[in-house]
């Protein structure tokens, strides 16, 4: 039989056996940690572009949503014209209205939406910049009973509002009401400053801005407006001379804004429909130093050139910051005859125009790209990752969006490579109102 060796049961691990096992421990651990680091660098890197798809598809979406219920209101049953056609802004005219034809670009005309921009003041280089109407309270589609600019009511420069009687008992069934809740939907802030820039059109489809320049005009007797008055000179009549109840305020087609659309002069006289859109108002967004931004009116180069350097008070009223990491935005618009414009492969004329549609405003037949021909709005976001990704320096580039090469000739930044993560959504916004092969 065989028997154990005492000196071979009381000898323990040899030195070899021990290095051996120590070496092999350590293999182990450093199998273990470049796995470890490995998924950790994979799920980390995953994040980032997890980051940069979620913001991306978030701004399409908000564009998307904002852009296909861009609307004007003006769909009269007689209008020959495209429905909407001031849903979309290109230019305005800004001189007092004097009843002649103004096309735009031209003398006087103010860009309010522009391609790849070249003017960091205004937002970022390359970026693009959208002005639309937004319904935000159909319930106020008010008709204008016997509108008659600078001479309509007692007390000098009045329009005569009629309103719906849902409307006119006010938001609480107060006749008293009346006056609060109609200053509420045009934008009130005080008797001496106008209210905010409304949309009047007519039943041919005439279409224009318009601002109350005084909320309480001598002789109005506005808080009992529900009481229809007598008939006589000075009283609220609707196209048949019948006195209707009526809320009474200063108004000038001719002083009230200096901000007018392209084209030919607005709705005058009466007993031409003329209607007032108190629940549509402008709005306009950007991209100013990574963030989607946006502010409730129309764009002026002339005030709204305060889009800062990084680092600095950059969010400036009256803009207000959505979405942050937006790095590009680019709009490409879908006309009725089927063509792309502003995208990779075509781009509208340049010039002092800046590659927009054109837009001959009311009164006048647009070209086949004058905005009013536009059927949709293509909507391109790229954003990127909220930080940089580590370990990965010079790895990324901005890429190319619609007609924005981002090859360096627009911004120099854009030959710059980092170790951000970025990602492109595309969306279709189709315009309210608006019918391809119309």
């Amino acid at each position: 039989m065989w028997r154990r060796s005492p000196e071979r049961a009381g000898r323990g691990f040899t030195l070899i056996e021990v290095l051996v096992t120590m070496f092999s421990l350590v293999v182990i651990v450093v199998a273990a940690g470049q796995l470890l680091f490995a998924t950790r660098r994979s799920t980390q890197r995953q994040q980032y572009q997890v980051d940069a798809r979620q913001t991306a598809r978030a701004a399409a979406d908000y564009m998307n949503f904002v852009l296909r219920g861009a609307t004007d209101m003006n769909v009269p049953s007689t209008q020959t014209g495209p429905s909407n056609p001031g849903s979309i802004m290109i230019w305005t005219w800004v001189k007092p209205w004097d009843g002649s034809n103004h096309p735009c670009p031209g003398s006087d005309c103010r860009q309010v939406t522009y391609d790849n921009l070249t003017d960091a003041t205004l937002g970022d280089l390359g970026t693009d910049i959208v002005t639309f109407a937004q319904c935000t309270n159909p319930q106020v589609y008010n008709p204008i009973g016997n509108f008659v600019y600078g001479s309509s009511c007692t007390g000098g420069p009045a329009g005569c509002v009629t309103f719906y009687p849902t409307l006119c008992t006010g938001p609480n069934g107060n006749s008293t009401n009346a006056l609060a809740y109609f200053e509420q939907v045009t934008g009130y802030t005080s008797t001496s400053n106008p209210s905010e820039l409304m949309v009047i059109a007519d039943t041919s489809g005439q279409w224009g801005f318009f601002q109350i320049t005084d909320y309480s005009p001598s002789g109005s007797s506005n808080t009992s407006c529900c009481t229809a008055p007598s008939s006589g000179a000075g009283t609220c009549q609707n196209e048949n001379g019948i006195p209707q109840p009526c809320l009474m305020v200063g108004t000038n087609i001719h002083v009230s804004s200096t901000i007018n659309p392209p084209g030919l002069p607005k709705p005058t006289g009466t007993g031409i429909g003329v209607k007032l859109f108190a629940g549509v108002h402008y709005s306009t967004v950007r991209v100013c130093n990574g963030w989607l931004e946006q502010k409730d009116g129309i764009f002026d180069p002339t005030t709204d050139n305060n889009c800062t350097a990084a680092g600095t008070a950059w969010n400036q009223a009256p803009w207000t910051p959505l979405i942050p990491n937006v790095e590009d935005l680019q709009f490409a618009y879908v006309f009725n005859d089927g063509s792309i414009w502003n995208d990779g492969a075509q781009t509208l004329p340049g010039g002092t125009a800046n590659h927009v549609p054109s837009q001959v405003g009311p009164g006048n037949t647009g070209a086949a790209q004058d905005i009013t021909n536009a059927v949709g709005i293509r909507i391109t976001v790229t954003a990127r990752s909220a930080a940089q990704f580590p370990l990965e320096p010079g790895r990324f580039k901005r890429p190319p969006a619609e007609n924005n090469p981002h090859d360096g000739s627009i911004n120099a930044a854009d030959l710059v490579a980092d170790e951000f993560y970025r990602f492109q959504a595309s969306t279709v916004a189709m315009l309210r109102g608006r019918t391809a092969g119309s």
